[in-house]
């Protein structure tokens, strides 16, 4: 069973993270079936003992543009993300509704800025309009388990 004593470490602590996937493309054909605008999915799992979580945020952003002409005609840029983090529980935390509210809540937080400079650094290869997104409210991340922008 997990410490009960409270104490002023962080409730979680990333240890890693991973691209697990990392599609970019201005072909048509192949954004086809990528939903218009930014979606985020956050997905939780949690070991047994408590002790340490996995956080996997699901992400595509898919902007339309009429300005953008290449040979194959395509009429948007398309982005899907996969990115993994593994984490460490504090021993304060012995419930795994409460564990897996603040992996999604705070582990979200933790890892939206490695999201958000990785669009931007992928954009920007290609064009001068460089997409950068707006930060979000992760609180808003538990009640509807998924965002869009």
């Amino acid at each position: 069973m997990k410490n009960e004593k409270k104490s002023a470490k962080p409730v979680i602590s990333l240890q890693a993270y991973t691209i697990e996937n990392l599609q970019y493309t201005l072909d048509k054909h192949v954004s086809e079936s990528i939903p218009v605008g930014f979606h985020l999915k956050p997905s939780v799992a949690i070991t047994d003992d408590l002790y340490h979580g996995k956080l996997v945020l699901d992400v595509s952003l898919k902007i339309g543009s009429e300005s953008i002409n290449t040979e194959n005609n395509a009429e948007s840029k398309a982005i899907l993300i996969t990115i993994s983090a593994f984490f460490d529980v504090s021993d304060d935390l012995n419930d795994r509704d409460e564990i897996g509210r603040i992996l999604t809540v705070n582990g979200t937080a933790i890892l939206f800025p490695y999201v958000r400079s990785t669009i931007s650094m992928v954009t920007g290869l290609d064009s001068a309009q460089t997409v950068l997104l707006p930060t979000i409210r992760t609180t808003d991340l538990f009640s509807e388990h998924s965002i869009e922008i």
